[in-house]
């Protein structure tokens, strides 16, 4: 080979190597300058996490609750006291934009009255802690209605000792606990070699995604509320939910205040009962070897409340509509809780069905 030959090649693998090195640094650049939404994932203490597509809101009132500070005494005020969990918290929006304010301002619109919502909603809790909020808000505030806002998805499990204790176990273990959940430790990345690259996190992530066998994609234990085979310890879970929701009604009318129940819709729900179901199958293939109902836990507590004379309003069934009329997003994309229009939407259905004439004259 000749000496000019070998310059040639020198300045080709120089020019070569300026441009791998370039193309990466810009890489580097520009994935950084990339919101997390966008990349499909965050990195915090040695995992790959779910973007956040918002900011939680900070306000809390004096009771400890995102909500707005309730009227002292209940001088020309209807007042209706709102229990649930992450839902009725609703921190991915303002307090103005949460159910229980999009309730009252609902109620409000159409009433020649004034109502007032307090909401009491806290993360990750099941009708147990929600019949104790009761208990200790339900005499100082004397509302006149109480309504709880129940997700089956994971407020079953909630109930149960045992399928909460293994709830919690399991998803430690899980890179997907939800559909579009990200939960994937450092050590089963694949080829991430400099952690502080976020080119690297990005290939990494991608690649990891793509690649995955399954081995840690088992069914999460929340979506066997939805199963068609019977097992004893979600029978005995439905059951201690529906004597909690017993002692809830009771303990509302001991304080003379009505007592309504609502289901809450799921972003796999509002797909519709094939389409949703699907899309679980799809993120969870081992869940192709039973056979699932999406709406079964409605249908059970839609029939639990005809024999135990509790007001029902599942709104699954209306959001369904509205996403097969309108393709409207109501649901957070990853995160799965109500967006800014899911919780207007819920206000609105519950303030329908709060004066639809099943609590009485409480609307007159």
């Amino acid at each position: 080979m000749t000496d000019e030959r070998r310059r040639s090649l020198a300045k080709r693998a120089l020019a070569l190597s300026v441009g791998i090195a370039l193309s990466l640094v810009l890489g580097e650049v520009l994935v950084r300058m990339l919101p997390e939404r966008v990349v499909g994932f965050g990195y915090e203490d040695g995992y790959f996490t779910t973007p956040w597509e918002f900011d939680r809101d900070p306000v809390r009132n004096g009771m400890g609750f995102h909500d707005a500070r309730p009227s002292r005494g209940k001088q020309d005020v209807r007042r209706i006291l709102l229990l649930g969990d992450s839902y009725v918290a609703a921190l991915s929006v303002e307090v103005p934009e949460t159910v229980g304010q999009r309730l009252q301002h609902h109620l409000n619109e159409r009433s020649e009255e004034r109502f007032e919502v307090i909401s009491a909603g806290h993360e990750d809790i099941g009708q147990s802690l929600e019949l104790a909020a009761l208990k200790q808000l339900g005499p100082m505030l004397e509302p006149e209605l109480v309504l709880t806002l129940l997700l089956p998805l994971n407020d079953v499990r909630n109930n149960s000792r045992t399928l909460q204790a293994l709830g919690v176990a399991q998803l430690s273990r899980m890179d997907r606990p939800r559909p579009g959940w990200t939960h994937i430790p450092r050590e089963d990345a694949l080829l991430l070699f400099v952690e502080g690259s976020a080119l690297n996190r990005l290939v990494s992530f991608w690649l990891t995604k793509a690649l995955s066998n399954g081995a840690r994609t088992s069914i999460p234990i929340d979506y066997f509320v939805y199963a068609e085979e019977e097992d004893p310890d979600w029978e005995q879970a439905w059951k201690t939910t529906e004597q909690l929701i017993l002692q809830m009604r009771d303990f509302s009318e001991s304080i003379g205040a009505r007592f309504g129940l609502i289901s809450a819709s799921t972003p796999q729900g509002v797909l519709g009962r094939e389409e949703g179901l699907e899309a679980l199958l799809k993120a969870y293939p081992r869940m192709r070897e039973r056979a699932w109902d999406l709406d079964e836990p409605n249908r059970r507590l839609a029939g639990f409340c005809e024999e135990s004379g509790i007001p029902f309003l599942a709104l699954e069934p209306v959001f369904r509509r509205l996403y097969a009329e309108e393709r409207l997003s109501l649901h957070w994309r990853y995160d799965g809780h109500w967006n800014v229009a899911g919780n207007d939407h819920a206000g609105r259905e519950m303030a329908e069905f709060v004066s639809s004439g099943e609590f009485g004259n409480l609307s007159d």
